[in-house]
């Protein structure tokens, strides 16, 4: 797709659903949390919870990155941390507010900023934990955020817009349910932004799709363009 097709198709979009992890922010904010428990347990002489969020962390970056398996990867990070049994919301949304404020992609709160100015309704969404969502929201000036997991207590699990019972939670699934019941709006009404396999399922029912500059080969084919930055696609648009 030409950028000319692209930007006619954009201002008819009412909603921007925009990926975190690789989208707005360069890595994992999972595994920042992660890593966040995992100082903070061993500085605590808690070595044996350590260990084991050691080896959540490690279990984490092995289906993200070697198994391309991102879903997988958020199950096993939730796993971990629930077997710790040290999370709760505070520090997980202080852990994952460090992270994405020191890993967030050049460019990215001025494409959020350029979407919400046309009135689209934009939205930080993950797989994930809806602590790095709602960072993501603060740190690049989202209107909303949306996660697959939340914690509760000391235990992360999905949450109201993800739990199906007897299944997995689906990042497509979720936006939908989210959208109709938050906003009265449609995925196909929505810009999609991507960078990984959770992805082009979401981009498959939206009105448009947008691989983020750091995204897959597998998302790039998958999606209607590819912003080679967001600084290059912002003067394209301009």
């Amino acid at each position: 797709m030409e950028i000319t097709q692209f930007e006619d198709r954009l201002f008819g979009c009412k909603a921007a659903l925009l990926d975190v992890d690789g989208t707005l922010v360069d890595g994992s904010v999972s595994e920042g949390i992660g890593k966040g428990y995992l100082t903070r347990e061993w500085e605590r002489g808690n070595y044996r919870n350590a260990a084991r969020g050691l080896l959540g962390a490690l279990k984490t970056v092995f289906y993200t990155k070697l198994m391309g398996d991102e879903q997988r990867a958020y199950e096993e990070f939730a796993a971990a941390l629930n077997r710790v049994g040290c999370v709760d919301s505070e520090s997980a949304s202080r852990f994952a507010e460090a992270y994405v404020k020191k890993h967030g992609l050049p460019y990215a709160s001025d494409f959020v900023k350029f979407l919400n100015g046309v009135g689209m309704t934009t939205i930080a969404y993950t797989g994930g934990i809806d602590v790095s969502a709602r960072a993501a929201s603060e740190r690049f000036g989202t209107i909303a955020h949306l996660g697959n997991y939340s914690v509760f207590g000391s235990e992360i699990a999905p949450n109201v817009w993800s739990h199906v019972p007897g299944r997995k939670p689906n990042k497509r699934l979720t936006a939908e349910k989210f959208l109709d019941k938050r906003f009265g709006l449609k995925l196909n009404d929505c810009l999609v932004v991507g960078d990984a396999e959770t992805d082009p399922g979401v981009m498959a029912g939206a009105k448009l799709s947008l691989a983020a500059p750091l995204a897959k080969p597998d998302v790039r084919a998958a999606a209607d363009f590819w912003a080679l930055s967001y600084e290059a696609l912002l003067k394209a648009l301009d």
